[in-house]
């Protein structure tokens, strides 16, 4: 029913162990296990996982020839998934004993919902827990990824139909912060995320983590995502017909224009996502920000919108339309 992917480097085999152990002690039992190991050099993890397999025939090996990176990795977990559900895994974090049992039953009962995950607790390098990370109701909606990944990945569970949202899933282009570049394309293509209201997860803390060696990497590439999911609403809101016609002044234009026909709700979604716009292109300077309050409905754009698009387009529609936008 479920399938369990998890991608293996170098974790310390302690924690390796004991990652693999919480998935195997779930009160849930009909799932399969996809581990994928994408460094050949790690004999020691290499030895434990086939050791594991041979005793569990719900673990499913893959092992690499080269080290090519998580999100390349989790793509090829997907690839032969057979699950209803598919649910991540990584291999420092510690699942509690009911995670896949709860998040199935949520997904169960709630129909329109394609993809859950859940509060967490992060634990030290020794498995000290540090503190939970209980997202407030107001942070759960997916309007709330504008500013920030609340999701965690290892606490996620999505159905096998949102497979067909993207092929291959996960971005190839994204080295890490690959989860928040999904969450927020998956957003963007209409899908629903709900929240587990239960602690279901230990997140590891350390410096072996992918956001703690590569953070400046990390950073450009929440502020891309973020950019193509900006990009993505006003094309969803119409402000964007197509990728030819991003110039300053017909962004301006079509702003002004659909304000008045937007209902209450859409206007305030579209003060949001402007506001995140403001917010994203001025590197959080804070003089974005009072200026758009200042001028709640987008009269007076032009002051900044003529240099500052291009920053926030350019990224998105490559060299050949810069000229389009300048």
């Amino acid at each position: 029913m479920v399938s369990v992917i998890m991608s293996v480097y170098k974790e310390p085999i302690e924690w390796l162990n004991q990652s693999i152990d919480s998935i195997l002690n779930q009160t849930f039992t009909d799932f399969e296990f996809i581990i994928i190991c994408d460094n050949p050099q790690f004999s020691e993890g290499i030895s434990l996982l086939r050791n594991l397999a041979e005793k569990e025939n719900r673990i499913v090996l893959l092992f690499n020839e080269e080290n090519i990176g998580l999100t390349k990795s989790l793509n090829k977990g997907l690839a032969i998934a057979k699950g209803n559900y598919i649910a991540r895994m990584d291999a420092d974090d510690i699942s509690c004993t009911i995670r896949l049992e709860r998040e199935i039953e949520y997904l169960e009962n709630n129909d329109t919902i394609d993809i859950c995950c859940s509060n967490f607790s992060y634990i030290d390098e020794n498995g000290n827990v540090i503190k939970n990370k209980v997202v407030p109701i107001k942070r759960r909606s997916q309007d709330y990824l504008l500013w920030h990944n609340v999701f965690g990945h290892s606490t996620v569970m999505f159905r096998r139909s949102v497979l067909k949202a993207r092929n291959p899933l996960y971005n190839e282009s994204y080295r890490c912060a690959q989860d928040y570049e999904l969450w927020t394309y998956l957003s963007s293509c209409g899908l629903l995320i709900g929240f587990v209201d239960n602690v279901l997860l230990l997140y590891r803390q350390s410096t072996h983590q992918i956001s703690a060696k590569k953070s400046e990497e990390q950073l450009h590439n929440l502020e891309t995502a973020r950019r193509c999911y900006i990009y993505s609403l006003l094309k969803n809101n119409k402000i964007i017909v197509n990728d030819t016609d991003v110039d300053a002044k017909i962004l301006l234009e079509r702003i002004n224009k659909a304000y008045p026909d937007f209902s209450d709700a859409e206007k305030r979604k579209m003060d949001r996502i402007i506001y995140i716009l403001y917010y994203t292109l001025s590197c959080k300077s804070p003089k974005y920000v009072a200026r758009y309050f200042a001028d709640l409905r987008m009269r007076k754009m032009e002051h900044w919108i003529r240099d500052d698009v291009r920053l926030l387009f350019a990224p998105i529609l490559g060299e050949k339309h810069k000229s389009m936008i300048l």
